[in-house]
């Protein structure tokens, strides 16, 4: 590969945190191009095995014009957003699903509640036609 490289050079200042800096590279052959940028999706499928460096945080990109890095700016923006929109409508579907279980517990919660006073209620009027001390209310 060292006759396809025709430069190589660190992108930017350096980072005072300690992180790295992009790379970049001028290749004097295309097809070593197309290549280069085939395997980089194979990369991210190696999961660091016998490799000295984390393939996750390693990012190999074509050279793209400001307008092409914009819009795929705007699109990888947009499919955050619609990522995030549909994480959201899951966990609002589970909560109201949640929330549907729950309310015949709710119900018969509050029908046992209901169904305890009205015995009380009863035992304190017998307890009054009877004249005997009302019963202890719990």
């Amino acid at each position: 590969m060292p006759s396809e490289l025709a430069s190589a050079k660190r992108i930017g200042q350096v980072n005072k945190d300690g992180t790295s800096r992009p790379v970049r590279l001028i290749l004097t052959c295309e097809e070593k191009q197309k290549e280069i940028l085939e395997k980089a999706k194979t990369l991210k499928d190696k999961n660091g095995t016998g490799l000295d460096f984390d393939p996750a945080v390693v990012f190999i990109n074509p050279d793209l014009t400001i307008m092409q890095r914009e819009a795929a700016f705007s699109r990888r923006m947009k499919d955050r957003k619609r990522r995030q929109n549909q994480q959201q409508n899951q966990e609002d579907k589970a909560a109201a699903q949640q929330n549907k279980e729950n309310q015949p517990k709710e119900k018969e919660n509050q029908k046992n509640i209901q169904d305890k006073k009205e015995t009380e209620d009863q035992a304190v009027a017998q307890a009054e036609k009877l004249e005997l001390p009302p019963p202890l209310r719990s």
